[in-house]
């Protein structure tokens, strides 16, 4: 065989799978793969928002109606994240991008030529199942380009491309809603889409890389279709009401039923998953004390970070007075420290722990709220709010993608898919259940102060103390996040097979 000069090649044992070498050949395939289902992921998310008005105007619609074209994709993907995982680890993971990826070809498609408010529902529901598979297939394809010592740079990967997703969607959603209509939003993904499945075939064809090769182990275990079921009908009422609960009433009635039926079939899906051979959610998992304080760190990290997305666009707008685009501009410098931190986090997870940088990058984020708590004013520089906004932007990116690889790097590399699911399920529930909750504070703190004034038409003064309320409370729970990252041990070993089934109560047989 000749001798290639151009690659630095590394050969991978993987137990009993066949030895495969990886180099640019080879993880190209995996790498665009990976790219194309982050990256629409979070334009999806990101560029619809910014059109909504235009949505609600063009198809003579309430804008809380209106706002079901975001919601429903979000509900759909984050009860399908662990089942889409799950499924990954059993099927293959080539299976399921293929067929997330034609999914989301189907809904964007019907999105664009959709003349009602019915069609591009439904083709927003398909969307939300398109993104679950890519969500947790993505970070997957993205990791098993790189070699295993070098996890967090690969998640570091993800990272950028999720910042690239969040800093161009409402650039790209307000230019193409504005110039060409909002159904432009929909044609342009597919157009990128079908570039990059063309490059992916075409690629091996013409020899330039190796075809995207298929998961070097699966789970040889049934699927869980009972828990599968009753994931989708618990998560999705429950995520329901902490989502709409703060603009409809959390005791309206249809709030209450949606919390009712969830927390009844949450009840039974614990049930059914404890008695399981092989659970969708392995709640075993959580006894494994490297995977539980990561998880837990996650979740309550990402719920304070949304008060800077949610609370401090209108402080920018009632407070401060700023127009749309300059909200946008400072909105951005966020995730484009995100996006820089990312690799530099990476290398200093590999040259030492995942523990070190995301335990920095929380105390960043403690600073960084406690700053905003004692400096933000009624009549602050905006200057001030670009620095801080940037510390909490190193801050997030530093810990983000490494606390990730605590996660994945947890257990076997055969549960690539269920430890994406997993991680993407925290970030959604992080990020939903802190929009509630920071919304709900807020709302209450402002109409204490102004006598009942309707929180949005209260003086700055009053806005101020309920933006204080949400600083001081975050404070608290981003310190919280960062004592469980910091209690984790530096580079334990991942979890086998073996140790799991382990956990299994004794007597507990096959099912």
């Amino acid at each position: 065989m000749p001798r290639n000069r151009r690659h630095f090649r590394i050969t991978l044992p993987v137990q009993a799978q066949p030895l495969r070498t990886l180099s640019l050949r080879t993880s190209f395939a995996p790498l665009l793969a990976g790219f194309i289902c982050v990256f629409l992921g979070t334009y999806d998310n990101t560029a619809l928002a910014v059109v909504l008005p235009t949505i609600a105007d063009d198809l003579g619609l309430d804008l809380q109606i209106a706002q079901w074209t975001n919601l429903a994709p979000m509900i759909m993907s984050a009860a399908l994240l662990l089942v889409m995982g799950n499924l990954a680890d059993r099927i293959g993971h080539r299976r399921v991008l293929y067929a997330g990826l034609a999914t989301y070809f189907v809904s964007a498609l019907l999105a664009a030529l959709s003349n009602g408010f019915a069609m591009l529902l439904l083709a927003r529901f398909l969307t939300g199942i398109a993104l679950a598979s890519c969500y947790t297939v993505g970070p997957a394809f993205t990791i098993r380009s790189f070699v295993p010592g070098r996890r967090a740079r690969a998640l570091s990967v993800v990272g950028i491309t999720t910042s690239i997703g969040l800093v161009s969607g409402p650039v790209l959603g307000g230019y193409l809603g504005e110039t060409f209509g909002w159904r432009t939003l929909f044609w342009a993904p597919l157009a990128i889409l079908v570039l990059v499945m063309a490059v992916i075939w075409l690629g091996p064809r013409l020899r330039l890389f190796e075809r995207l090769w298929e998961t070097p182990q699966r789970l040889e275990r049934k699927f869980d279709y009972r828990g599968a079921s009753l994931m989708l009908f618990w998560q999705g009422p429950l995520l329901l009401a902490i989502t709409l609960g703060n603009d409809r009433g959390w005791l309206s009635p249809e709030i209450l039923a949606a919390a009712a039926l969830g927390t009844v079939v949450l009840y039974f899906f614990v049930r059914v998953q404890l008695n399981a051979a092989h659970p969708t959610l392995d709640f075993r998992l959580f006894k494994l004390r490297d995977f539980r304080l990561p998880v837990l760190a996650a979740a309550l990290g990402f719920t304070v970070v949304i008060i800077n997305f949610l609370l401090l666009p209108f402080y920018m707008s009632l407070v401060l007075g700023m127009s749309a685009f300059a909200i946008g501009i400072v909105a951005a410098i966020s995730p484009a420290m995100m996006s820089f931190m990312a690799p530099l986090g990476a290398l200093w997870a590999e040259r030492a722990s995942p523990r070190h940088p995301a335990s920095a990058g929380l105390a960043l984020l403690v600073v960084g709220t406690v700053l905003m708590l004692l400096l933000l004013r009624t009549d602050s520089s905006v200057w001030l709010l670009v620095g801080l906004l940037a510390l909490t932007g190193i801050g997030l990116g530093t810990f983000e993608w490494t606390i990730n690889s605590s996660i994945v790097g947890s257990l076997p590399r055969s549960m690539l898919g269920t430890s994406a699911g997993i991680l993407a399920t925290a970030r959604t529930f992080g990020f939903s259940l802190g929009q509630s909750v920071w919304g709900l504070v807020f709302t209450l703190a402002v109409t204490s102060r102004s006598g009942g004034t309707v929180a949005l038409e209260a003086p700055p003064e009053d806005l101020m103390f309920g933006l204080r309320a949400c600083f001081a409370i975050g404070a608290v729970v981003a310190l919280l996040a960062f004592a469980l990252a910091f209690a984790q041990r530096d580079n334990p070993p991942p979890a086998t097979e073996a140790d799991i089934l382990a956990l299994r109560p004794p007597g507990r047989g096959e099912r």
